[in-house]
């Protein structure tokens, strides 16, 4: 807001949460860093080349994802395991009779790329698609900027990535109605062999959300949310016990086994 609106203190003045002068300020750091831009980037096509030499803009994000010579480096380009690919489920819906009654929750999980530098490109990394019986196809009926539609990433086994899509389905019958719906998880990953990224996508198992009262769900959210931690703490004791043991090796070989020159002692 400008410094005269900020004096009011009505919903403007409320609104700009670094003070009076946040306007005139924002103007010229924006000014600043177009000029740096200006001076640093060139364009060739659909190409940006930057310098490198100016510290006074952070451009590596962007020449990483669409002008690196090594092809995306900021991107992660770390692989699923030898038995999966990217979008491949690690864990599939878990409803009672395919079937899940409003105000329930819903969650399935993929191989996937860290998205770490993907956010510009990749606009909703879960979607919450709807079964059309008009077309026979599944339309995007809701992303995860909704409150509702989550998505969480972690690493799996220290080096592989698994993101999680979960929708917490709401009661409002008008807004969610009864029907089939599914989770799409979306990502990006930096190929080697191609200058621009790759783009995958992963499909859970279709489930029916139907009206409270037609499903007898009892506490099957309670042993989803359980289940879930109970995977995630196998994880961390794989990770601990991994780690342990290889500080135990190293040191062993410092003081066990130690080097000999060939001379006796």
């Amino acid at each position: 807001t400008t410094y005269e609106e900020y004096q009011v203190q009505h919903y403007e003045g409320a609104s700009t949460l670094f003070g009076p002068h946040q306007l005139e300020n924002t103007v010229a750091e924006l000014s600043r860093l177009t000029k740096e831009l200006a001076n640093n980037c060139k364009t060739s096509g659909s190409k940006v080349s930057c310098s490198t030499d100016s510290k006074a803009v952070p451009v590596f994000a962007y020449e990483s994802l669409y002008g690196h010579p090594g092809g995306n480096s900021l991107l992660d380009s770390r692989k699923p395991p030898f038995w999966g690919s990217y979008g491949d489920l690690v864990q599939d819906v878990s409803v009672s009779n395919g079937k899940i009654e409003h105000g329930g929750y819903v969650s399935a999980s993929f191989w996937c790329s860290a998205p770490a530098n993907s956010q510009i490109i990749v606009k909703s990394f879960c979607d919450v698609e709807k079964y059309n019986q008009n077309s026979n196809k599944y339309e995007t009926f809701l992303n995860d900027h909704d409150w509702n539609v989550r998505f969480l990433w972690r690493r799996k086994y220290l080096y592989f990535s698994s993101c999680s899509c979960e929708w917490f389905i709401e009661n409002d019958l008008n807004f969610i109605p009864d029907g089939k719906y599914r989770l799409r998880l979306n990502g990006a990953y930096a190929s080697k062999d191609a200058e621009t990224p790759k783009f995958y996508s992963g499909i859970s198992s279709s489930f029916q959300v139907i009206s409270p009262g037609h499903n007898d769900m009892g506490t099957h959210h309670t042993h989803l949310e359980i289940s879930k931690y109970f995977i995630y703490l196998f994880d961390e004791v794989l990770v601990f016990i991994s780690i342990t043991l290889l500080l135990l090796w190293k040191l062993i070989r410092s003081c066990c086994l130690k080097p000999t020159n060939g001379k006796a002692k």
